[in-house]
């Protein structure tokens, strides 16, 4: 995504501002020698570029590549290689476009995805929906 131009009219504009998201759970346990991973990923988005963002259990992965890569900035994920069979380091998404997902663990876009969408305020649409309800319990 091409930096937006600064407007000749004057006010605020937010300076880039990126975030090192790392996941948390067993499942993300890095393999005996291996580093936890982490990403750098744009901090600022707009909620245009958020709602850009499919998420969900029928997104298909072409769809979700194509909206996060340009803002996974930096990462320290291997892939495994195709020619040789053996782990290698893979370059950003946000420089090596979006087809550089098809050699990480799927699960790490699904998790970048919901960090760039919902995040850094992770709030997934169910829990939306109960926030909603437990807002309109309380009021009522």
């Amino acid at each position: 995504m091409a930096k937006p131009k600064k407007a000749a009219a004057k006010g605020w504009i937010p300076k880039p501002k990126t975030r090192r998201v790392e996941p948390e759970g067993e499942y993300w346990t890095p393999d005996d020698g291996s580093e936890s991973l982490w990403a750098e990923v744009t901090d600022n988005l707009t909620f245009a570029q958020c709602d850009a963002i499919p998420f969900g259990p029928n997104v298909q992965y072409r769809a979700l590549w194509d909206a996060i890569a340009p803002h996974v900035l930096a990462w320290n994920v291997l892939g495994i290689d195709t020619e040789t069979g053996d782990y290698a380091e893979l370059p950003a998404p946000a420089n090596a476009g979006p087809d550089v997902f098809q050699q990480a663990p799927k699960a790490v876009a699904a998790w970048l995805g919901r960090e760039l969408k919902y995040g850094p305020f992770q709030q997934t649409p169910d829990q939306k929906k109960e926030s909603a309800t437990s807002d309109a319990t309380e009021s009522g």
